[in-house]
């Protein structure tokens, strides 16, 4: 899980957005040595935002939504 936060972090840093983040959305990869690493995918609902910019664009999965794209609010990172 740690590890899955640390590439949110890292998406929002650079101002990325997923937009689409569920269970389907994130593989595991398993290296030779067994170490298993998270990889988040599926770019294609996101969209990058500066840190003051917000949208309401309504899009992704309907029963992964937040409550914010549920009202119809804006929302950023």
């Amino acid at each position: 899980m740690g590890e899955i936060l640390e590439g949110l972090q890292f998406m929002h840093d650079i101002g990325v957005v997923h937009r689409d983040l569920k269970l389907e959305n994130i593989m595991i990869e398993k290296h030779d040595d067994g170490k298993i690493v998270p990889k988040i995918i599926d770019f294609g609902l996101s969209i990058v935002l500066t840190p003051t910019e917000k949208t309401r664009e309504i899009c992704g999965t309907l029963a992964y939504c937040s409550p914010e794209l549920v009202n119809k609010d804006f929302y950023n990172h």
